[in-house]
């Protein structure tokens, strides 16, 4: 889908070098990905609430999640 936008040059040039993408297109999806993954995480961890006896680290969690 094209789409045009004006963005920040300071916030795309550092979006790039921090993802290590070689284009604008490539440094936004990749910021976007990061960022529904941020929103996804918040969610589960609101689902989860405050258990006292729930040990279990977010990376924890996405490790349970990859396991086959």
């Amino acid at each position: 889908m094209r789409t045009t936008l004006d963005l920040d040059e300071d916030v795309l040039q550092e979006t790039m070098r921090s993802t290590g993408a070689r284009s604008k297109k490539k440094g936004v999806e990749a910021a976007l990905r990061e960022y529904v993954r941020m929103k996804r995480r918040q969610a589960l961890l609101s689902r989860i609430g405050s258990w006292t006896d729930f040990d279990l680290t977010v990376e924890n969690l996405e490790e349970l999640r990859d396991e086959p």
